[in-house]
């Protein structure tokens, strides 16, 4: 993109032989299709359409989006050589083919449908070529360069053909149809001349070439346009341009202003009425036109790049008008230009000397703007800043150089301060006096006059560099050091004087600001002091100013200061408050309260109640970014006068006014893991993205669509459910997120027109971060449920397994049981053994008896034990068991227990 230091230079159309504006340019290089723009329509959600013979492209102040045959993905354009574009009040884009018929695009569901005239039934055309398309309530009427006219009916798929002939003449060759408010239509044809159609399609009269001066100049037409009162503009091939009266049937021929013969050879091949009622006529081969109802002419736009070259002679396809009030021309090879229509901001001058750099002014008269330049002496405007005359040593010797640094007018002539002494000049511009610094003479102030300013008592106070303070007294002749100078400023380096109340002065030098009362010698000097937030911002005076309210201001290399004399202090405004660059060259206080400040990052405009700040560039028309010391004047008239590196700027404060159209704000990219997943032809259309969780980084482009200067838009945008608030306004247009919760959230987006208004449109867009499967509701319920079946399953597990164990230790008791009571049988036997024994020798004497008795009571006693370790046993196994109670006796085998 080519960028253009300013869009307009001096704006006199009707003084100037040429009007000049200055375009934008876009071309291949900076991604058009192609340089041949045939037509250029604008979507009504605010994006471009620039039609071209290799493709469409789709534009959004940014960048442009080709759209070709077969390259188009969804999409597919059935030709790439692109006459004709409309689009319909249901958003579809009609695309007319010089020689394919036209294809209707429905991009929000990506879907194209060709009208042809191949085949039978539905959607045939009767012609091939579409030169024009007309929306007609729910029709569209097409014209055709080798078929007449047409309606395509859309909902039924049809298409009806109108008549092609009158009184025997055929018309195919339509170039032109205008809707007229009867409901007829006026066709302008290629070779049949002008052709007044009904509403139904019904030929009524036709306007032929006849030789006489009021008839049609040529049957070949290139362009109509209707005029106020129902007349139209006729622009022929070779024949130059008429104004048509429908009611009296009388063609009057047009001038072109400057042409040969009035232009009266002329192709006209375009034309266009923007919102402000200006005319703009586009030629084959001799540029662009504005015409001039009164006085019946047109002028010519000479047409200036950012680079200053001049092409005048450009072939112009097509013209349009954007919603931001942007005048776009599509040329032959030149690509497309554009430049803003909206009132200047900022006039421009100073360009028409050998120099351009401006160093001061002097208002002499009404009719005489002095300005003086550097190395280039004095240029003279007069009272529409066109330039008069060039005083240099040239046309006066005794200027000494052509560094004028400082202008002062007053009833004795105009003061110009050199960096070679001081000259007075009569109003007619010779020299009257020169006052130079002469070494060992007091007769007036050092060499390098940069300060020259008046009491008023009419004193003239002058600031030298290195050489101090100066004062004439009114009635004197002579510049003498002033009563009671302090040392300070007997040497100081001045760049600014105040004169103040009381024969008090403020003086602005190299190393603070002084106040100085020139009856007493009192004096105050205010430097910065590092330790004291309430001191100057910095010790380097630039300018010093009072505003309504008599608040003084001091510029200074780094920053605006506001003095309070109460205290003595000073308030800071500086950078981290807003301002685009510290170097305050001036302060220019207009009636409302604001304050004009040049600085070298352009021109900003504070209000020291409101606190609001505003900067102007190259961009609002301004001569550059970067302003010269001195070069700030206000006259009587309340204009004020800014002058810088390349020229100067004239404006009146309150007539400088924003650009107010609201811009509408789209989305022209959506990517997931940096892979584009919706682009400039489908984002738009999005307003709610879903995304997986893993897609946990994703971002999205999104643009404001005022192209009056895009890159000073600016974007701020918030994503509800994340941020807290909204971010800053930046012209950063993207915005990436990363890792963001599963959950809902809205994103935001607001932007800025080109002069910082904030759009009352808001882009809004769901966005949906769908969780993992684990962290559903249905798998939290899954979880819960198999949670809660896993805990019964586990208390089944564990009674299962309390009981296999009862079961087991059963089953252990009855095992030891079982081997106690073996243990127990062979004592048993030995007991019932020897009982026997005893019953067999009871009668024998007791000595037979004593051994069996032994033995009998030995097995009596192992059997005690073993029953005593059994019943242990047994109630150890009855108390592990669970149907054990503390009501159930204990087992008692041996019977010892019984009471």
């Amino acid at each position: 993109m080519k960028s253009v230091p300013h869009f307009f230079l001096l704006f006199f159309p009707l003084l100037l032989s040429a009007q000049e504006l200055v375009f934008h340019n876009y071309s291949v290089s900076d991604g058009l299709s192609q340089n041949s723009v045939t037509a250029i329509r604008q979507s009504a959600n605010g994006l471009m359409w620039v039609a071209t013979r290799d493709g469409l492209n789709l534009f959004n102040g940014y960048g442009f989006t080709p759209i070709r045959k077969h390259h188009s993905g969804a999409v597919d354009l059935a030709d790439n050589q692109i006459q004709a574009l409309l689009e319909d009040h249901g958003g579809r884009l009609w695309v007319g083919y010089h020689g394919q018929g036209l294809d209707e695009v429905d991009w929000k569901a990506g879907r194209t449908r060709l009208w042809s005239a191949e085949g039978s039934g539905l959607r045939v055309l009767p012609g091939r070529q579409v030169r024009v398309l007309k929306e007609t309530g729910d029709q569209v009427l097409v014209g055709f360069d080798d078929a007449g006219l047409a309606v395509i009916h859309p909902g039924r798929g049809e298409v009806t053909k109108w008549p092609d002939s009158l009184n025997g003449v055929v018309y195919r060759r339509v170039r032109e149809v205008i809707h007229t408010s009867d409901g007829s239509y006026w066709v302008g044809t290629f070779g049949s001349g002008l052709i007044h159609v009904s509403a139904n399609g019904v030929p009524l009269r036709q306007f032929r070439q006849s030789g006489h001066p009021d008839s049609l100049a040529s049957d070949r037409i290139q362009s109509l346009l209707p005029l106020p009162g129902d007349q139209l503009l006729v622009g022929t091939y070779q024949a130059g341009l008429q104004r048509f009266n429908p009611e009296t049937g009388l063609f009057e021929r047009i001038r072109f202003r400057g042409m040969p013969a009035g232009g009266k050879d002329l192709s006209v091949w375009a034309m266009l009425t923007d919102t402000r009622g200006s005319v703009w006529v586009g030629t084959y081969g001799n540029g662009l036109w504005r015409y001039l109802p009164e006085q019946n002419e047109l002028i010519p736009i000479r047409l200036l790049t950012g680079r200053g070259s001049v092409t005048d002679q450009m072939i112009i396809l097509s013209l349009s008008e954007d919603r931001s009030g942007n005048l776009w021309v599509g040329t032959e090879t030149g690509g497309l230009f554009k430049a803003d229509l909206k009132p200047v901001k900022f006039n421009l001058g100073g360009k028409e000397g050998p120099v351009s750099s401006i160093m001061s002014f002097a208002r002499v008269s009404p009719d005489d703007l002095w300005v003086g330049t550097y190395g280039g002496g004095i240029s003279v405007y007069d009272g529409r800043h066109q330039l008069k005359k060039i005083i240099s040593r040239i046309s006066e010797p005794r200027l000494p150089n052509g560094f004028i640094l400082s202008l002062l007018a007053d009833s004795s002539g105009v003061w110009a301060g050199s960096s070679s002494g001081l000259i007075r000049f009569a109003t007619s511009g010779q020299v009257d006096t020169v006052v130079l610094r002469l070494s060992g003479s007091q007769t007036g102030p050092a060499d390098d006059i940069r300060v020259l300013n008046r009491t008023a008592s009419g004193d003239i106070w002058a600031g030298t560099i290195g050489n101090g303070l100066w004062i004439r007294r009114m009635g004197s002749d002579r510049f003498v050091r002033p009563e009671n100078l302090p040392a300070g400023l007997q040497t100081a380096s001045i760049r600014a004087i105040l004169p103040d109340t009381n024969q008090w002065v403020w003086v602005g030098t190299l190393r603070g600001l002084y106040h100085y009362q020139v009856s007493s010698g009192v004096t105050h000097l205010y430097t910065r002091e590092p330790d004291d937030t309430t001191s100057l911002s910095d010790s380097y005076i630039r300018s010093l100013s009072r505003d309504v309210t008599n608040t003084l201001w001091v510029g200074t290399t780094a920053g605006l200061n506001r003095f309070h004399p109460e205290t003595r202090s000073f308030t800071r405004i500086t950078e981290k408050d807003g301002l685009p660059n510290g170097y305050i060259y001036g302060i220019l206080p207009d009636r409302a309260g604001f304050l004009w400040m040049p600085t070298n990052s352009g021109l900003v405009r504070y209000h020291p109640e409101t606190g609001s700040m505003r900067s102007f560039d190259e961009s609002d028309g301004l001569q550059s970014k970067e302003f010269n010391g001195g070069s700030w004047f206000r006259d009587a008239s309340e204009r004020f006068y800014v002058g810088g590196i390349e020229g100067f700027n004239w404006f009146i404060p309150g007539e400088v006014t924003d650009n107010q159209f609201a811009p509408p704000l789209v989305l022209t990219d959506f990517s997931i893991m940096n892979q584009p997943v919706a682009g400039a032809l489908s984002a738009p259309f999005l307003t709610s993205i879903r995304l997986k969780f893993r897609q946990n980084l994703f971002s999205l482009e999104f643009a404001s669509l005022d192209y009056t200067n895009p890159d000073k838009n600016r974007y701020r945008f918030m994503l509800e459910g994340f941020d807290e608030e909204w971010s800053a306004l930046t012209s950063r247009r993207y915005i990436t997120y990363t890792n963001l919760d599963p959950g809902d959230y809205q994103l935001l987006v607001q932007g800025t027109n080109s002069d910082g208004r904030l759009s009352t449109d808001t882009l809004s867009i769901a966005i949906r971060v769908v969780p993992p499967f684990y962290r559903t509701w249905w798998f939290s319920l899954l979880v819960l449920a198999g949670l809660g079946a896993g805990l019964y399953a586990l208390g089944r597990y564990r009674e299962f397994r309390r009981e296999q164990q009862e079961r087991e230790r059963v089953e252990l008791l009855r095992q030891i049981t079982i081997g106690v009571l073996h243990e127990l049988r062979q004592p048993l036997q030995i007991v019932s053994g020897n009982l026997e024994i005893i019953d067999m020798v009871k009668d024998e004497g007791p000595g037979e008896v004593g051994v069996p008795l032994a033995r009998a009571g030995e097995g009596i006693g192992r059997m005690k034990k073993l029953m005593a370790k059994l019943e242990q046993l047994l109630n150890d196994a009855k108390f592990k068991t669970k149907k054990y109670t503390k009501d159930q006796t204990m087992i008692d085998l041996t019977g010892e227990n019984e009471p």
